[in-house]
């Protein structure tokens, strides 16, 4: 996360906020996170977890047209809390969704094929198969 937090202060610094409002900007997106994290667990026996997700999957594209369309400190920061929200509620619902998916027997192995990495040099089939 770091990378990807020095990543967003260039952008914010790009967009013409000097370097306090771009650190200010960057440092929310981590409330943010909180926030979202929070949002979802209060929220989790109400909402489905594919409502979460797209809700959050909503709001990436949303927080970047944001960013593009503003060089404000107002609009870094809007851009901070809907990034950091979407970003809070991914998290949670990655690692809860595959139990609405998958039978709770059959989610540890649903979980690990998940979260092997698309630039794994293994496929993921060879590191589990089903079961027989």
């Amino acid at each position: 996360m770091a990378a990807n937090a020095l990543t967003v202060i260039i952008l914010f610094e790009a967009a013409g906020l000097d370097h306090a409002n771009a650190l200010t900007a960057a440092a929310f997106i981590g409330i943010a996170q909180w926030a979202g994290r929070m949002a979802d667990f209060l929220g989790g026996r109400r909402w489905s977890g594919f409502v979460t997700g797209l809700a959050a999957a909503a709001l990436f594209p949303l927080s970047f047209i944001v960013l593009l369309l503003t060089g404000s400190f107002g609009g870094a920061m809007l851009f901070a809390m809907l990034s950091g929200i979407a970003s809070g509620i991914t998290a949670v619902t990655r690692a809860t969704l595959p139990l609405q998916i998958f039978p709770a027997g059959a989610y540890a192995r649903a979980s690990a094929q998940l979260a092997v990495p698309s630039t794994s040099p293994l496929p993921s089939h060879r590191l589990y198969s089903a079961p027989s």
